[in-house]
């Protein structure tokens, strides 16, 4: 899917993923304790559709602050969007560990 595809279940006048991309990805930036931030999954694969989730990865030297914290969570522009966080949850991988998001408007983002 294209970066200038409307999300998921995102309607006429909602953001794109490239918009998503660069409010998140604005949001990283400004935070010494990230030092990487990827897209993955289907959306990077180019094979997404409009049911599919956003899958980001976060590398931080940290990632335990950002487990035991939603004031992260917070700090990421969702109004600019026109979107708010419903509702989340965590999910382990192995080693690795997962923030599901689900925004005001149904889109997800792990």
């Amino acid at each position: 899917m294209p970066p200038n595809t409307k999300l998921g279940r995102m309607s006429q006048g909602m953001p794109t993923l490239a918009c998503l991309l660069e409010t998140v990805t604005a949001w990283a930036s400004r935070r010494s304790d990230i030092v990487g931030l990827a897209l993955v999954g289907s959306h990077a694969r180019g094979a997404a559709n409009a049911q599919s989730d956003v899958d980001l990865m976060l590398l931080t030297p940290v990632p335990r602050a950002f487990r035991e914290s939603l004031a992260w969570l917070t700090e990421i522009d969702w109004p600019f969007l026109g979107v708010s966080v419903a509702s989340w949850h965590d999910a382990q991988y192995g080693a690795a560990w997962s923030r599901h998001v689900e925004l005001s408007n149904g889109t997800m983002v792990e």
